[in-house]
Formats: C-alpha cells, sequence, structure tokens
C-alpha cells in the first residue's frame, strides 16, 4: 500500500489516495477488505469488487489486483510550509511574480507518540518515519540558494535541493536528557531554505515518508 498526498502551498492537505497492490499466487479468490476508503477501483483491470458496509470481496483470474481509493484520515507526518520574502510573512499564492530575498521553512510533525517512563525517566517515543524531500528550483529565478539541513546539485539550468530527517526523532531525544546527541545530529523537524528569487514562480517539491528504516 503506497498514500499519495498532494498538498496546498502552505503544507495542508489536498487530496489524499491510497494505492493498493493484491497479490497471490494461486489467484484472488473470494478476498475480503475492510476499507475506510471512497472511489475505490480497479486500475489494471475492468473487473470491480463486491462492496457491502466498507466490506469489499475481490475476484480475478489473475494473481494481481491493483486498485486506488480516496481517503480522508490524518496523515502520520503534517506539513507545514511558511514563507518570508524580506523579512515580510507571505503567503504561497501571493509570491508569484516577485523579486527579493525569500526564507522557506518546512516544518514537520510526528503526529503519534506515546510517553513510556524509562528508569524513572518520562521519554516521548514517536512512531519512526524517514522522511526525505526534493525541491526544484530553475536558475533564471533562483539564486544563492542555501539549506543547512540538505544538499543542492546543479545541472546548470536547475538546482536541485535534498534533503532528509527523522520526524519527532530531536523530541525523543531531548525528552531522555539526549539534547547533545540531537545537536550533534543536528535532527530536527525543520528544514530552511534561503535564497534570491527574481519573477518567483513556484517550486516544486515532492516529499516521500517510510516506516522501513532499511530504505
Amino acid at each position: 500500500e503506497t498514500v499519495y498526498s498532494v498538498l496546498n502551498g502552505d503544507g495542508s492537505v489536498s487530496d489524499i489516495v491510497v494505492s493498493s497492490w493484491l497479490h497471490d499466487e494461486d489467484g484472488i479468490k473470494n478476498l475480503k477488505e475492510k476499507l475506510n476508503l471512497t472511489d475505490v477501483r480497479n486500475v489494471k483491470t475492468d473487473e470491480t469488487p463486491e462492496e457491502n458496509n466498507g466490506e469489499y470481496t475481490w475476484n480475478s483470474d489473475s494473481n494481481d489486483v491493483y486498485y486506488q481509493g480516496k481517503a480522508t484520515e490524518k496523515l502520520p507526518v503534517s506539513v507545514k510550509i511558511t514563507y518570508e520574502l524580506d523579512g515580510q510573512e507571505i503567503s504561497e499564492s501571493d509570491l508569484d511574480g516577485k523579486t527579493g530575498h525569500l526564507k522557506i521553512r518546512i516544518h514537520m510533525t510526528n503526529e503519534n507518540s506515546e510517553t513510556k517512563t524509562i528508569n524513572g525517566k518520562d521519554i516521548i517515543i514517536h512512531p519512526c518515519f524517514v522522511t526525505g524531500g526534493i525541491m526544484t528550483l530553475n536558475n533564471d529565478h533562483v539564486a544563492n540558494v542555501k539549506c543547512e539541513q540538505g544538499k543542492i546539485v546543479s545541472d546548470g539550468s536547475s538546482q536541485f535541493l535534498v534533503f532528509a530527517a527523522v520526524p519527532g526523532l530531536k523530541e525523543t531525544l531531548d525528552s531522555a536528557d539526549l539534547s547533545k546527541v540531537s545537536d550533534e545530529m543536528k535532527v530536527g523537524d525543520d528544514v530552511e531554505i534561503e535564497c534570491d528569487v527574481t519573477d518567483y514562480e513556484n517550486a516544486g517539491l515532492m516529499m516521500g515518508m517510510s516506516d522501513e528504516l532499511d530504505i
């Protein structure tokens, strides 16, 4: 299962699509799933599932079924994006065509946690999500890009800012009196980008998150 989320310019969620793959070497026969999704549809073949109060029954002559549906559940990690142009806060929609010194702050919040007492110390533990992101910047409109949390690669016409984070890790380390470790590792929930823009145009941002640490 992969969850795709389309974000607005401020990081709020516009749309969530869940894409799933079912596989069985013996064929998909009377396979039942309880789904909290709407507009569920098979995206590879004409075979359609039977639906009864949110329970879907799949049957297929092949060994695979690929389907998608829309979700409204809260994502485990939320994103908030803010902008400052020449020191003044501005919305992304008002940035189009502007010129000046731009600061972009991407703040990620790990929405789930539990508190465990270890050796008399309350420690806040978040589920671990490794986060990676890439932002594409056009050299005709952007210069002097800086980001302490990321790396910048240029192909001549564009710059690609790549960053990584583990949202919630800093809070966990700090609650365990390991602030020195989090400071040395430079882990945090924020990615801050500074650049000079001319006739600003929207910078494409893509992010990926996974709880599979071997990635």
